[in-house]
């Protein structure tokens, strides 16, 4: 059962740290499923003025695996021709571009790596990708780069395309503070309104149930200030039920933050987050 409410702005809002976007670190690996990520990552920069740099990870133990000797050319081959094509596309809309083919035995780390190297404010990466081992695929691997990354991570369905608009699931923690930032930005690159969600959690206490209202009436007034389209709800049950339920009406872009409210911040990188990632109709972004 759920309850829904609008809430309108009162005063000033001040949500921190400032979203930037500067720099698009883009994670791709050439395939059919990775086109969508390729394809937003550019569409961002082109709106935002970010400075794009192109990363093909190139796992060799992952390769040897899969192909047999003989019947396919290295993939350190493939890959130069694809950064060289996608380079191509991004400098034609006037947009600044590296590229790096970067060949390792673990291809999330080179992420990580390449993230921090270049001070990226967001990563963009597909859902899934051939270039992980089986035990990496999908929610894994999100979860490997969400986990240490020191930038939020749009995380792309395949065959995704421009959202229409935002869903903000928030819990009022300084996370949520930061994606409530980031959900204005993208908000405002892709001229989308916003939803913002909380959810009552049976489990919490009333108190905590009790903070849901206030937490959405000050994003949603942070968005307006912003001059975000907003509305707000409020919603009770399972958490990763009702922000997957949430994806359903027209794939909008989900954002949630990476850290809750417990302790020193508890990591929500776990079956909940991997779950949203996995079963999300739309794309996903993480922010820490």
């Amino acid at each position: 059962m759920s309850t829904q409410q609008t809430f309108e702005p009162t005063g000033t809002i001040h949500m921190s740290p400032v979203g930037r976007l500067e720099r698009i670190l883009l994670k791709t690996d050439g395939t059919a499923d990775g086109q969508a990520a390729e394809t937003l990552a550019i569409e961002l920069c082109a709106r935002s003025g970010a400075a794009l740099r192109i990363v093909f990870p190139v796992s060799t133990a992952a390769w040897e695996m899969m192909i047999l000797p003989g019947t396919a050319p290295p993939p350190g081959e493939e890959g130069e021709a694809h950064l060289a094509k996608l380079k191509a596309e991004a400098e034609s809309r006037g947009i600044p571009c590296e590229t790096v083919l970067a060949t390792i035995d673990d291809p999330s780390e080179a992420i990580i790596k390449e993230a921090r190297r270049m001070q990226a404010d967001l990563i963009v990466k597909q859902r899934g990708w051939m270039g992980e081992p089986a035990r990496l695929l999908v929610g894994g691997g999100a979860g490997r780069i969400t986990g240490r990354a020191n930038c939020p991570v749009l995380i792309v369905r395949s065959h995704s395309k421009m959202w229409s608009r935002i869903v903000l699931a928030t819990d009022g923690s300084r996370s949520s503070d930061a994606a409530t930032v980031m959900a204005a930005k993208f908000a405002k690159l892709t001229g989308v309104p916003v939803t913002v969600l909380s959810i009552k959690v049976s489990s919490h206490s009333e108190r905590r149930q009790a903070e849901a209202r206030p937490i959405v009436e000050r994003a949603v007034a942070y968005m307006k200030q912003e001059g975000v389209e907003a509305d707000g709800k409020v919603e009770s049950g399972l958490v990763d039920e009702i922000v997957i339920d949430a994806s359903e009406d027209g794939e909008p872009l989900i954002v949630l933050g990476a850290l809750g409210r417990t302790g020193f911040g508890r990591v929500i990188l776990g079956s909940k987050t991997e779950r949203i990632v996995n079963q999300a109709k739309g794309c996903v972004l993480v922010v820490g």
